[in-house]
């Protein structure tokens, strides 16, 4: 397993373990999350292994898929909301990235949400997501969650 946790070489998402860059939320227990009275960034989730956040991202991302957010911009404008960031801009850049218009409905498949999470960490870090780390990631996911993906 990779732990970046407090590598200074690495930008905040890989240092978190949480290249997603998923806020702290009391509500989510996620799998691999380290408590928060013990996280040291006080805004962003921090998880014990980077696979553990690969796979919080994962799973972020299906739910939202889940409850309807089918397009691009439907799910990066709750992602990264315009009162936090330049939504617009992430949004162009997510879908130059996964050549997957960004008012389109896209398929749910597995190579999707691989697009989809390397272009959001991307975004996030300036940095890139490998295809081997997005897999030990999606290994997390439970299979019911999985089978969501068409394909």
């Amino acid at each position: 397993m990779k732990n970046y946790l407090g590598n200074k070489n690495y930008p905040r998402g890989f240092r978190n373990n949480n290249p997603g860059n998923l806020i702290i939320r009391s509500t989510n227990n996620w799998l691999g999350k380290i408590a928060i009275t013990k996280n040291t960034d006080k805004h962003f989730e921090q998880f014990i292994s980077f696979e553990y956040g690969v796979r919080a991202l994962i799973i972020d991302l299906i739910n939202k898929y889940q409850r309807g957010l089918k397009t691009i911009q439907d799910i990066i404008m709750v992602y990264s909301p315009p009162s936090e960031n330049d939504t617009m801009a992430y949004i162009k850049a997510v879908a130059a990235m996964t050549g997957i218009s960004p008012n389109s409905v896209f398929e749910f498949t597995k190579a999707n949400l691989q697009k989809l999470v390397k272009a959001i960490v991307k975004v996030e870090n300036n940095y890139p997501l490998d295809d081997e780390d997005f897999e030990s990631g999606f290994s997390l996911v439970d299979d019911k969650k999985k089978s969501l993906l068409k394909g």
